[in-house]
């Protein structure tokens, strides 16, 4: 059960990044919002790759939660992690927090690539 909890968090710690990747240079237009004032419009523009700096740190939170899961069972033992008596449940609850992050970050990428095609189109006519 171990290796299929390990398994599957090192698949949700890389994921954003390949899907960002993806997103990012098949479906985003060349300029983005990157900002949005009070109203929710945009008051900030860049370029598409400005977006990997965004990817970049939810892979390193990411990873440092890979880490927890891999050592959960270690920090229990030696007394660093209180609070929860079963490891198990323990991984469960950062794999819910590794999945949290994925869908926030995938969602956010989608959102502002549906956001800069309907202000390019707006903008064209």
């Amino acid at each position: 059960m171990k290796t299929f909890q390990t398994v599957l968090a090192v698949i949700l710690t890389f994921l954003p990044l390949a899907v960002g990747t993806a997103i990012i240079f098949y479906a985003m237009p060349e300029t983005v919002p990157l900002h949005f004032n009070i109203a929710g419009e945009p008051d900030k523009w860049g370029d598409r790759i400005d977006n990997f700096a965004m990817l970049a740190i939810v892979t390193a939170t990411n990873i440092i939660l890979l880490l927890c899961i891999i050592f959960t069972k270690p920090a229990m033992d030696s007394g660093i992690v209180h609070g929860v008596s079963n490891p198990l449940i323990a991984r469960y609850i950062l794999l819910g927090a590794l999945t949290f992050i994925d869908i926030l970050i995938i969602a956010t990428l989608i959102y502002q690539t549906n956001l800069a095609i309907s202000y390019a189109s707006l903008v064209a006519q």
